[in-house]
């Protein structure tokens, strides 16, 4: 029989470290303000995993500040309207692409979808 104790504390654990995470992301742009505005000599590489209202919202900013997107969808055929709109330096393709491709890997799934990103 499996602890239900210790499913718990891994639920936990993971809250906590979504917690942190955006957390850290949203001061991100008060501590690293040239990288975050596009002010840096070289543009970043960034995979979005999660091309939805987030995703898709946060991806069009970098994509704006002249940083290179690989914005991700399991059917990233669907994602040619993202990518027009957020110009030349934007591509879509499949998460673990999007994944391999950044200097930045921004997650941006549904809590429910969590374990499908790791497949």
């Amino acid at each position: 029989m499996k602890n239900p104790k210790r499913f718990l504390y891994s639920r936990r654990k993971f809250a906590h470290q979504l917690f942190v995470s955006v957390t850290a992301l949203s001061i991100a742009p008060l501590l690293l303000p040239t990288v975050v505005r596009g002010q840096s000599p070289t543009p970043l590489r960034i995979g979005v995993i999660g091309s939805g209202r987030i995703g898709g919202s946060v991806g069009m900013r970098w994509a704006e500040a002249g940083h290179e997107i690989l914005f991700s969808s399991r059917n990233p055929d669907q994602l040619s309207d993202l990518v027009t709109q957020a110009g030349p330096r934007a591509r879509a393709g499949y998460p673990q692409e999007a994944a391999e491709f950044g200097d930045i890997i921004f997650v941006a799934v549904p809590y429910s979808a969590t374990p499908q990103v790791g497949r």
